[in-house]
């Protein structure tokens, strides 16, 4: 039972050792940049943040939805749904 309470702080631990490796290999403005992005996802774990390192500034950052896009669009012509029944695959129309 007593290692079964350990194993949070030995991972906390080893996580946090992890971070500070990656400051000092990336620098403090790089890796708060990276909690920040991992707190955003709800990632928590110091492999995560490697990650995010890892991958640069070439990730995409998610904005709030913006206005509805309005489109006009050029009318197309239809056909039934049943020209796509699966015994009519292959058929060419």
């Amino acid at each position: 039972m007593a290692q079964e309470n350990l194993q949070p702080t030995l991972d906390l631990r080893r996580d946090l050792v992890e971070l500070a490796a990656l400051q000092a290999a990336h620098g403090e403005q790089a890796l708060t940049a990276a909690l920040e992005r991992a707190v955003t996802f709800r990632r928590w774990r110091a492999e995560d943040v490697r990650s995010i390192l890892a991958a640069g500034s070439g990730t995409p950052h998610p904005a709030p939805a913006g206005d509805a896009l309005v489109l006009e669009l050029p009318p197309v012509p239809t056909r039934s749904l049943a020209e796509d029944t699966l015994d009519k695959i292959g058929q060419v129309s």
